[in-house]
């Protein structure tokens, strides 16, 4: 399936942190910052939105600060995008059916795998 079935979007961060340490803030102006990271559908279930922040957004700008994990990018299109390493979502618990866990798996070139 692709990515584009699973009704994605580009997500924002509220902070993120220059080489030298200096914070920035969105402080609810999201024209500051674009493609930080991404939400989508669970492919599973359908019912849940897993999201990923990037390790390098789509703006050039640092990626943020407050997120444990961070994918590496390539693409710039839900077409197009490839993110690494796999997103691994099976210990979710936010989802009606606890007996059937979330993904685990990679979005390749827009392909879900």
């Amino acid at each position: 399936m692709t990515l584009n079935e699973l009704n994605p979007r580009w997500c924002l961060a509220a902070r993120w942190d220059d080489a030298d340490g200096t914070q920035h803030f969105l402080n609810g102006d999201i024209t500051k910052r674009s493609g930080m990271g991404l939400s989508f559908l669970c492919p599973v279930h359908r019912n849940h939105r897993l999201a990923v922040m990037f390790a390098n957004p789509i703006d050039g700008l640092p990626g943020c600060a407050e997120s444990r994990y961070r994918w590496h990018r390539q693409g710039e299109t839900f077409e197009t995008l490839t993110l690494g390493p796999s997103i691994d979502a099976s210990g979710c618990q936010h989802h009606d059916s606890i007996e059937t866990p979330c993904w685990h798996g990679h979005i390749t070139g827009g392909e879900i795998r």
